[in-house]
Formats: structure tokens, sequence, C-alpha cells
């Protein structure tokens, strides 16, 4: 059903709004992204944004077209397996002597640069929200960062990009730079809910720094 899917000419929203609307294929997608039963209750836009947001963090791109590669289902079939096994210990497999067990490491990474200093940062868990990674880099230090203008920035594709700005004429991956405000109750929120991705950088810059 997904190498269908996958091969067909609709537009990638659309496929990401079949998967949505499939009962199976979102099972297997919401438990291979870690997302709760919950998830299926929020507005199907910011259902689409984050499901895109997952898969480009997840398998480095957000097109469901590249789920015609076998490579792609299988990395999706492998992560499905394994968030079952966390979030179903009854489905947990006991082990027996001789059993080989091997962990691999969470490669993912994101940057972090300004008044926290200059650091490759890993990421501590799955997910891990703009707030969690301002407290994984020790938080911000009031006397030198401005917590008016927190930035991530990052490479979204051309929909994700089309759909934040309304616009129509992109093409291909675009840079995006996001602004948090911590100061305002709003912002604490965004940051709480914003998901930091493979490769973000993350700019707190300090207090004098010139606003752009």
């Amino acid at each position: 059903e997904l190498g269908t899917l996958a091969a067909s000419s609709s537009s990638d929203d659309t496929k990401w709004f079949k998967i949505l609307g499939s009962e199976s294929l979102r099972s297997v997608f919401q438990t291979a992204f870690g997302l709760p039963t919950s998830f299926a209750s929020i507005d199907l836009d910011q259902q689409l944004t984050v499901m895109k947001a997952k898969a480009k963090s997840l398998f480095g791109s957000s097109s469901i077209s590249d789920f015609a590669n076998s490579d792609k289902v299988d990395a999706l079939i492998k992560r499905f397996l394994i968030m079952s096994d966390l979030t179903n210990p009854s489905l947990d497999i006991a082990l027996r002597n001789g059993d080989v067990i091997s962990v691999e490491r969470d490669r993912r990474t994101f940057m972090s640069l300004g008044a926290t200093g200059q650091s490759v940062v890993h990421f501590e868990k799955p997910q891990l929200s703009a707030l969690e990674a301002i407290a994984q880099v020790g938080g911000l230090q009031t006397n030198l960062a401005d917590p008016k203008g927190v930035f991530v920035f990052r490479d979204e594709d051309e929909s994700t990009v089309r759909s934040l700005t309304g616009r129509t004429d992109f093409a291909g991956p675009q840079r995006v730079a996001y602004v948090l405000d911590l100061t305002e109750p709003s912002g604490m929120f965004e940051a709480r809910d914003f998901q930091i991705r493979d490769g973000d950088i993350y700019g707190y810059p300090p207090i004098h720094s010139v606003r752009w």
C-alpha cells in the first residue's frame, strides 16, 4: 500500500493526507514517530506539519515518494518495530544465553552558537524540543544571551516553506530562520512544542547584537 502511494503522481501533501486517512498506514507512521494516540485529535494541517518534520528528522526527507525505495521502507519498519516494543512491554522478547544485542548510537546532532558558546550537541532523547535543547546546553545566561531572539536555522522543503509563507514561487529546499521570543508567555509554549531536528543550527545572540 505504501509503495503504491509513494509511486503515485499525487502531490506530497496529498500523499501525507492519504496516510493520515488510512488506519493502517497512520498507525505505522504514528508509532514509528513516537506520537501519542491523542495526536489524531489535533488540527489536520498541524498533523501534516508534524509528520513531515518527523520524517525529515528521522529519514532525511519529508517526501513520501522516497518510500518507493526499499531501504527507506526497511528503515521505517525497523523504527516501527523498535517503537512498538518500547511502548508495549508485552511485545518484548526474552533474552537467551548466547544472544547478541547491538545498540546503535544516535548520531543526530544540532549546533549551538552564540552567547552559550559554540558546540556540536548530540541528542539526549528521541524527540527534543527547543526548550529542552536550551536546557541541554546549560540554559541561557541572562547577562549574555538575548531571550527575545533565540534563532533556529534549518533547511526546509519547498512545500513547508510555501505553507509558512503562503507563496508558491519556491522551488527546492529553502533556508529558513525561526525566531523564538522567550520573554513572551506564548514563546515558552512555542519553544516547548517546537521540535529540533538533526542538523539544526541553534543561535543565541548576545544582548547587544544587531537584530536582523
